[in-house]
């Protein structure tokens, strides 16, 4: 059996593919590329049985399927592949469970050993209850701004997804909640992603995207390449009842001059879960075993509200906003016992848990 396709695709196929394979597993095909062959197509699939990533490219020959061995070693000698690239598969032994696949391109040639083809790789089949247009270059900078607020308590899998409702991509970790909105992609209901189907969405490249919501599975699609997640099972946070409606004290900040302040702050810090930023006043300060730090803010209006935070939580809300270059922020702030909301004025939106403070000013 043969076909022929062109190098460089099956090459940017192949990596682009095999970016959702799994890294360790006692199944060989979940860390190996699936190829088939369907007379005009070559599709090439990975997955680690959470994504499945599928890139489809043109070809010109027979209908076959294999699995590659060994997919790093495939991908290094492909790169040296240019031009037309002849594919042949002959499967070898009774059983038919094990094949000898050769390359053929301009004068280099190689033959490896594949194996059998198994339909269990391949994605499910997704009946999908919506269906919506989004550019995925824009959808995954949304995601790179707020992905530090996800958690890591796997006994609770929502949280460990970005959500998305209405205009919103939110993430949120139990201590810190960050939100992304964006009237261009408007959803119905809410769902889950998963962050390694997120992970992958730079393969589709800047470009738009069809965002496929079905019961139990999500994909992307663009250009030949499919994305496929699972949708974890459970309710996540209610967030409009999670973020305050309104604060009793308002002050701008400029987000460079925040962040550039905390970091300063932050080499003092040695145990950054029980030691405490403090917010008084005109000024932000914190008192260590090693030393005390403290820094004069430029507000227009003193804090009436004293509080203490995080300090690592807080500079990964305002690198949130940074990251989407934004010069000057609001922080919300209510009582000592109230989160503190950071938002932009255009939809992103940064909220962090107080801290008690050792000298009784705030409670946890």
């Amino acid at each position: 059996m043969k076909s022929i396709i062109n190098a460089e695709e099956f090459y940017g196929a192949l990596k682009k593919a095999f970016l959702s394979s799994a890294k360790k597993s006692k199944i060989p095909g979940l860390m190996n590329a699936q190829i088939s062959f369907q007379g005009n197509e070559c599709v090439v699939t990975c997955t680690d049985f959470n994504q499945w990533c599928q890139v489809t490219i043109p070809a010109c020959g027979d209908t076959f399927s294999f699995q590659l061995k060994n997919t790093k070693r495939t991908l290094t000698i492909c790169n040296h592949y240019s031009g037309d690239l002849s594919v042949e598969y002959a499967a070898t032994g009774c059983d038919s469970q094990h094949g000898a696949l050769t390359f053929r391109c301009g004068g280099k040639a190689c033959t490896q050993e594949a194996a059998e083809a198994d339909d269990i790789l391949n994605p499910p089949e997704i009946e999908e209850t919506h269906t919506y247009q989004a550019d995925a270059g824009t959808l995954f900078q949304r995601y790179k701004r707020i992905k530090y607020a996800l958690s890591d308590n796997s006994a609770r899998p929502t949280s460990q997804c970005v959500q998305f409702q209405d205009s919103r991509m939110v993430a949120v970790d139990g201590y810190r909640l960050a939100v992304s909105r964006d009237p261009a992609l408007q959803v119905e209901g809410i769902f889950f992603i998963p962050p390694g189907a997120m992970n992958l969405l730079p393969v589709l490249g800047n470009t738009s995207c069809t965002l496929l919501v079905g019961e139990k599975h999500i994909a992307f699609a663009a250009n030949g390449v499919r994305i496929v997640t699972r949708i974890p099972k459970g309710d996540g946070l209610n967030i409009d009842a999670a973020i305050p409606k309104a604060s009793q004290e308002e002050h701008t900040v400029n987000v460079d001059t925040f962040i550039h302040d905390l970091q300063y702050l932050s080499e003092f810090i040695t145990a950054p879960e029980s030691q405490a930023v403090r917010f008084a006043e005109k000024t932000m300060s914190l008192s260590t075993p090693v030393g005390q730090g403290s820094v004069a803010l430029e507000l227009q209006q003193p804090l009436k509200t004293v509080c203490g935070f995080n300090g690592r939580y807080m500079l990964e809300g305002l690198k949130q906003f940074s990251a989407k270059k934004a010069h000057s922020i609001t922080m919300g702030l209510s009582s000592p016992v109230a989160p503190i909301v950071l938002t932009d004025g255009d939809g992103d939106l940064a909220m962090v848990l107080p801290m008690r403070l050792k000298d009784g000013a705030s409670a946890a």
